[in-house]
């Protein structure tokens, strides 16, 4: 009976885990480890453009922004074939539209907050990266046409250290 008992519950556990991995897969909604070594912002014509976070996760770049519009023209920032991540090396990613909790659109003098996902994952190692909406879209022609935030500074990935321990019968077992 206990291991009826256990092993349905060692199945509902596996079966949780799936789930929560798949939703976190499809939705981008994964949980990840922050990069970011400072905050950065570039403001271009009125425009303003901050990065609050980076996070690698287990598929994804997360990058958490606010944008804030200074302008007295609508703006909108899609991100379909528009926002560019280039990472330390120079290998750009494009952004996951799908995946990604961003509103294009900022009325005049407006602000947004979102997170962007891009598909892969930088390098482990620190450096720079830069985050580009390659067209800023205005309604009126007081904005910038482009806007890129340069040198975002990275914090390496830091891989725990591994741990000896002994069992009881002084057999040597790392743990990682």
């Amino acid at each position: 009976m206990l291991a009826i008992l256990l092993l349905l519950g060692g199945g509902g556990w596996l079966l949780a885990a799936g789930v929560s991995y798949a939703v976190g897969y499809f939705s981008g909604n994964e949980e990840g480890t922050q990069r970011l070594a400072r905050q950065v912002a570039t403001e271009a014509q009125g425009v303003t453009v901050t990065v609050l976070g980076i996070q690698s996760t287990a598929h994804f770049t997360r990058v958490e922004i606010h944008v804030r519009n200074g302008t007295s023209s609508s703006m909108s920032l899609p991100l379909f074939h528009n926002a560019i991540l280039t990472g330390p090396d120079g290998t750009t990613f494009d952004a996951d539209s799908f995946r990604s909790t961003w509103q294009p659109d900022i009325p005049p003098g407006g602000q947004r907050k979102g997170t962007i996902n891009f598909e892969s994952q930088l390098s482990e190692s620190g450096g720079t990266v830069s985050l580009s909406f390659v067209t800023v879209f205005m309604q009126g022609f007081d904005g910038p046409r482009s806007i890129t935030v340069p040198d975002i500074p990275l914090m390496p990935v830091v891989m725990p250290l591994s741990k000896t321990v002994y069992s009881r019968d002084r057999c040597c077992v790392c743990i990682w």
